[in-house]
């Protein structure tokens, strides 16, 4: 399965999984995996964790694991 491959690579999350993103201003958006970022050169944001591709207006940017949570349902506003 997806999530099977996902944890051989040490990843938390498979392509198709639904996440919520939180971004550096504490804000929550809704995406979905869209790809692992594993990148041919050093580079400083895989250096930072960045693994993630998901399908923000910005899908080229990959985000770290620790900024996403699975999307388990309704969000709440506070």
């Amino acid at each position: 399965s997806r999530q099977k491959m996902a944890a051989a690579c040490g990843l938390r999350f498979a392509v198709g999984d639904k996440v919520i993103y939180t971004n550096p201003a504490g804000l929550k958006f809704r995406f979905s995996i869209t790809g692992h970022y594993g990148p041919a050169n050093p580079c400083s944001l895989y250096a930072q964790g960045a693994r993630y591709l998901v399908n923000s207006n910005s899908p080229w940017l990959p985000v770290m694991e620790s900024q996403l949570q699975p999307d388990e349902g309704p969000m709440l506003s506070h």
